[in-house]
């Protein structure tokens, strides 16, 4: 039986959210208060950890986790 390796995790995940974050006020055209809020709670699930201590934490990585999908349940209330 072969066991799979564990996913990579790079920085470049969370490096590519943050670019991501900041585009977004410059793409809100309408001046949507929904999607403002929404750029809110992303950076700060996002800026209130790093890299490293995600891949150490699981605790960390559930929480983020966590935080990630209200955000995503709220986007998609607004669809």
């Amino acid at each position: 039986m072969m066991i799979k390796d564990k996913p990579i995790f790079r920085d470049s995940i969370i490096d590519n959210v943050k670019d991501l974050i900041s585009m977004l006020p410059k793409l809100n055209i309408t001046n949507d208060p929904a999607l403002n809020e929404v750029c809110k709670k992303v950076s700060l699930v996002v800026n209130s950890t790093s890299p490293h201590y995600l891949r150490k934490s699981a605790r960390m990585r559930n929480d983020v986790a966590l935080a990630a999908e209200g955000v995503l349940r709220e986007i998609a209330d607004h669809t």
